[in-house]
């Protein structure tokens, strides 16, 4: 429910099935669970459309990440948004429906991108559960560090493609 419920955090969720089962466990379950919304989200997505995503997700926000449509490395560039920690990968699962890409491989490369993050976060919970508050505290930290930066890289990826594309839009239009 989690992931198909875009607004609800994944990461408390992820604490805590790390606290009742342990790291690897849990993020199995995790990432077993996330699989299951993922392909609802993909089927309603496929049947419904933008009118399906623009009801969980603001218009501007799918126009920015239109962004990925064109680009010949569409499956690295979703690798790389999944593996950074804290972003909204849930969101971005009702709009990659809408893009030109293939369901298996965007399951696989989507599903192996989210298993640090979703380990990183078992691993915090699991470690809480052993009352080692250092260690759980020091995981927390490092990946807040690493969502920071994976955020700085994706708005400058944004920014540099919609000035790309301001550029080829302006030269289009002074050929017309």
């Amino acid at each position: 429910m989690q992931t198909i419920i875009k607004f609800i955090p994944a990461e408390p969720l992820e604490i805590g099935s790390g606290y009742a089962w342990g790291a690897v466990p849990g993020m199995l379950y995790c990432v077993f669970a996330n699989m299951i919304g993922t392909v609802f989200i993909w089927v309603f997505t496929k049947k419904y459309g933008r009118k399906f995503v623009e009801f969980f997700i603001p218009i501007k926000h799918i126009e920015a990440f239109f962004t990925f449509k064109n680009s010949s490395h569409i499956y690295l560039l979703l690798f790389l948004f999944y593996l950074i920690p804290g972003s909204p990968k849930d969101g971005f699962t009702y709009i990659a429906g809408l893009l030109p890409i293939k369901f298996v491989p965007f399951m696989i490369v989507t599903n192996i991108a989210r298993m640090p993050s979703v380990l990183s976060s078992t691993m915090c919970g699991a470690t809480l559960a052993n009352k080692n508050y250092l260690i759980s505290g020091l995981i927390l930290l490092l990946t807040a560090v690493l969502a920071v930066l994976g955020s700085v890289a994706y708005v400058f990826y944004i920014k540099r493609n919609k000035n790309k594309q301001t550029a080829t839009d302006s030269k289009v239009l002074q050929k017309l």
